[in-house]
């Protein structure tokens, strides 16, 4: 499995739910 991930993927998952939605709001 060579899938790559979009930026803040990996990151939200570790991060709470608000931390998500910022990433969803201001993707890197």
């Amino acid at each position: 499995m060579n899938l790559t991930p979009p930026p803040g993927f990996m990151t939200a998952r570790e991060q709470p739910p608000e931390q998500r939605s910022e990433i969803q709001q201001h993707p890197k």
